[in-house]
């Protein structure tokens, strides 16, 4: 009786350690995706070893697609006079973040500033500017310089329209989180670090925007004699 006993139990308590190996291997592959809804777009990707779900960005102003998202607002700044296709986008994270701007778009009859920037966890998309992502992000428009004049023998003509071609043939590409800064302007790429992107689209057209650097970090694009700062301002009824 009690040697039966002993061999339910065993029985028993392996059948427990079995059912309870097939629950967290369930666990784990329904916690391998982080699926996310960005404006009018979904994300949905494997987690890094630390990754949370919480890690892609949630503002509803990135990865918008070619649509205006109905909490975009253009009161408070006067971005839509003063920001051009081409110019940069600058918002200074812990390392730096570099979006290029695509152009002001007319969406169910709003205008709205289009972005394309590459973004971890994403990759390269299109997103907006608006007074909210100025607001919240500390986003800070600079401007390539071209044409000749002011002693800055590098300045040349480039076609902005091939600049911004450029960057919509890499929509959809990956992100590059191995990026080291090495230039590298080949359409070819597999994936793009967000100042690489930028860089390599105005390289392509005839540019170096970064000549007397190594590298092409978010900070050290904007911080060379070829991208000039562009102040936003307050409108009048700004709040």
């Amino acid at each position: 009786m009690i040697k039966h006993f002993k061999s339910f139990t065993k029985v028993a308590l392996t059948l427990l350690f079995l059912l309870t190996c097939f629950s967290i291997n369930n666990t784990s592959d329904v916690n391998a995706l982080s699926i996310r809804d960005l404006g009018e777009g979904t994300y949905i990707g494997e987690l890094g070893e630390n990754e949370t779900q919480s890690s892609a960005p949630e503002e509803y102003y990135f990865n918008t697609g070619t649509k205006c998202p109905s909490k975009s607002t253009y009161n408070r700044y006067n971005l839509l006079s003063v920001v051009r296709a081409g110019d940069i986008v600058f918002e200074d994270s812990k390392t730096g973040h570099i979006a290029i701007v695509e152009g002001i778009f007319t969406y169910n009859g709003k205008r709205y500033i289009r972005l394309i920037e590459s973004m971890n966890k994403i990759g390269v998309v299109r997103s907006v500017l608006d007074d909210n992502r100025v607001k919240e992000k500390g986003s800070k428009i600079y401007r390539v310089i071209t044409g000749k004049g002011s002693g800055i023998s590098a300045r040349k003509s480039v076609n902005i329209n091939s600049v911004i071609d450029f960057c919509e043939d890499q929509l959809g590409k990956s992100y590059n989180k191995w990026f080291f800064g090495e230039k590298k302007a080949s359409g070819s790429n597999k994936s793009w670090y967000c100042s690489e992107l930028v860089w390599a689209a105005y390289k392509q057209a005839g540019l170096d925007i970064c000549p007397n650097s190594r590298t092409v970090s978010p900070k050290t694009m904007v911080s060379n004699k070829l991208s000039k700062y562009i102040p936003i301002s307050l409108n009048r009824k700004g709040k």
